[in-house]
């Protein structure tokens, strides 16, 4: 499976809204936006049903830049798996 190539970036709204943007780059779109979006977090406040979780604005800007992080998360994992299929788990830990 591919995805969009990184890296990506949180961009905060300023509109007043309650979201953030996570964007990243667009290529083969020379004549557009170099960029697009690739996820939008929100807050989520509430009133109807109180067993719905609430999403306040510091979790949501988290849980944007763990989103906005995935791709050198990635990297991370298949240098961790490479290291494990090359080295016994005693080199790796040593």
């Amino acid at each position: 499976m591919k995805h969009t190539p990184g890296p990506w970036k949180v961009i905060p709204k300023d509109s007043g809204f309650a979201d953030v943007t996570i964007s990243g780059p667009c290529p083969g779109l020379s004549n557009r936006s170099p960029v697009h979006a690739i996820a939008t977090a929100h807050t989520y406040k509430n009133t109807t049903y109180p067993c719905f979780y609430e999403v306040t604005e510091e979790e949501r800007d988290a849980n944007a830049r763990l989103i906005a992080a995935a791709p050198e998360l990635l990297i991370l994992l298949k240098d961790i798996i490479k290291d494990f299929n090359e080295h016994s788990l005693e080199q790796i830990l040593t």
